[in-house]
């Protein structure tokens, strides 16, 4: 029984695998823009000031991971994500928060309302790592 039970969960992880994400695994790979929010409009929303700036989100490695109440998503059209691993918090209890993760995996800054895609390129291209990759160029 207990060997039934261990293969049921193998086979439903492996078939989620894909879809379960932690977060740590883009650490000094990419920068995350994590939007958590209880409205899904608030979410596509702020997504949509990003959408036209494709070679702008690339060439700042930047990754865009979504929470809407208990659902999880990746990227600018909301693919669905079965869990995201070490999603990260806001400092308080509120109804919107976008969180910027650097590539060491740190929390850079939060805003709690909508954010302009220039503030967080302008956030981005002060951080040093961005420095040093705007001078090697």
């Amino acid at each position: 029984m207990f060997i039934s039970v261990l293969l049921f969960f193998s086979v439903v992880l492996n078939q989620n695998g894909q879809n379960l994400i932690d977060l740590r695994t883009f650490e000094y790979k990419n920068r995350l823009v994590c939007i958590e929010s209880n409205k899904k409009s608030e979410a596509i929303k702020q997504l949509s000031v990003f959408k036209h700036l494709e070679k702008e989100n690339a060439d700042r490695k930047l990754e865009f991971f979504v929470k809407i109440e208990d659902k999880y998503f990746r990227g600018l059209d909301l693919q669905p994500v079965y869990f995201l691993k070490n999603f990260p918090k806001a400092k308080n209890k509120i109804d919107f928060a976008v969180i910027l993760i650097g590539l060491d995996g740190g929390v850079k800054n939060q805003w709690f309302s909508q954010v302009k895609s220039q503030e967080i390129f302008q956030k981005i291209d002060a951080m040093p790592m961005r420095l040093g990759e705007i001078e090697n160029r």
